[in-house]
């Protein structure tokens, strides 16, 4: 198993892992010209040729990124994958120098024990900034959402390096 970089060719096969769980209502879907375009923020799991697992590292802000579109093969669930896929994009993060990753999860879903495990923390939707929330008018559950909001720290807290006037 070898996680990497997403490539061209491997967009079919994100869609297909992305849009598995987006039909059970787990995940919102992502349309190929979605993954196309923000191809650079996925990372996937390989195995025999093929992807296996996804999870994208979408940058919001100088301090601030989030982790979405976690998704594994349903047959290679339970191997810890999952726990692979997070901290190789939690490790990105602090790479780039991001303060603190989050997530969108569902509350008691698998990725719930996972966050925990990895040092993520329930937090109030409403303390994220706005921006978040462009892809959530997109969602079948705008108006009821069920999920919750999971934050960590990755790398030291820095400055804003902007000078607004």
């Amino acid at each position: 198993m070898t996680v990497r970089s997403a490539r061209i060719n491997d967009v079919a096969e994100i869609s297909a892992l992305v849009n598995v769980y987006a039909q059970r209502n787990l995940m919102l879907p992502r349309p190929l010209n979605t993954i196309y375009e923000h191809l650079r923020d996925f990372i996937v799991l390989e195995e025999d040729g093929h992807v296996v697992g996804c999870a994208a590292l979408h940058v919001l802000w100088f301090d601030l990124a989030e982790i979405r579109s976690v998704a594994i093969h349903p047959d290679y669930t339970g191997r810890g994958y999952g726990r692979r896929i997070v901290e190789a994009s939690m490790k990105d993060a602090q790479e780039l120098g991001i303060h603190q990753v989050f997530m969108l999860i569902l509350p008691n879903g698998p990725m719930w024990k996972l966050s925990e495990k990895l040092g993520f923390h329930e937090v109030s939707k409403e303390t994220l900034p706005h921006k978040v929330w462009a892809d959530c008018l997109n969602c079948p559950k705008f108006t009821n959402c069920d999920e919750v909001a999971v934050i960590t720290e990755v790398a030291p807290k820095v400055e804003s390096p902007h000078q607004w006037q």
